[in-house]
């Protein structure tokens, strides 16, 4: 029975290793404006990038570096709330007058790192996730790479950025590093897992049976 037991037990810790593997579909960084669909330069609809839905409650522009003129981000998606508000906007709320929200379908994703740029006009520049998580960005003029961890940005559901716009693009992102959670693989495969834990008891038991023990 002891190698039984040792062969359960691989079995389990397989099955963890496998779970904790397909949790994630892999780190996908994300970057601004190249990776949008559509590509449309200025935009008051929603779009994408790698699977995630970007939503502003306004307007969006992508800027290519070298595109953006005065007062505007020098590159990245910027958004603010020139123009009419999008009809379709995702986000649960508003932050400040300019918001834009990022989500992933519903399904639970991490926030490992985000890369802001701003022109300097960025009063309450600040991103909130639906964990809780809030980081207000400190007044800048170009870029700012910031690492996020904790329960306020991890298995979260959405992100929603906003700030006190000027009618223009101000602030911006050029790039976010996120872990999505593959919730069907994962349970999948930690399903097939189990299933053979189930099958090396049956056999333990058959072969304990046929030993007269």
């Amino acid at each position: 029975m002891t190698s039984i037991v040792k062969l359960a037990c691989a079995a389990v810790a397989a099955a963890g290793i496998v779970w904790s593997a397909a949790a994630s579909a892999g780190v996908i960084t994300i970057n601004f404006p190249q990776d949008v669909t559509p590509g449309t330069l200025v935009s008051h609809g929603n779009a994408s990038a790698d699977g995630f839905q970007i939503s502003p409650s306004a307007e969006y522009s992508l800027v290519a570096p070298g595109s953006g003129g005065h007062g505007i981000i020098t590159s990245g998606l910027g958004w603010d709330s020139q123009g009419p508000v999008n009809p379709g906007y995702l986000g649960p709320m508003k932050l400040s007058t300019a918001s834009l929200y990022v989500g992933y379908n519903g399904s639970p994703f991490s926030v490992m790192n985000l890369t802001f740029v701003s022109t300097g006009l960025d009063a309450a520049f600040e991103v909130m996730s639906s964990n809780g998580g809030v980081y207000k960005v400190p007044h800048m003029t170009g870029t700012s790479d910031v690492s996020f961890s904790g329960a306020g940005w991890t298995d979260i559901d959405w992100l929603i950025f906003g700030y006190f716009d000027a009618g223009v693009p101000t602030v911006g992102l050029q790039s976010m590093v996120i872990d999505p959670v593959d919730e069907p693989a994962a349970i999948a495969l930690f399903a097939a897992g189990l299933l053979a834990l189930f099958g090396l008891r049956r056999a333990g038991a058959s072969r304990f049976v046929r030993s007269g023990v």
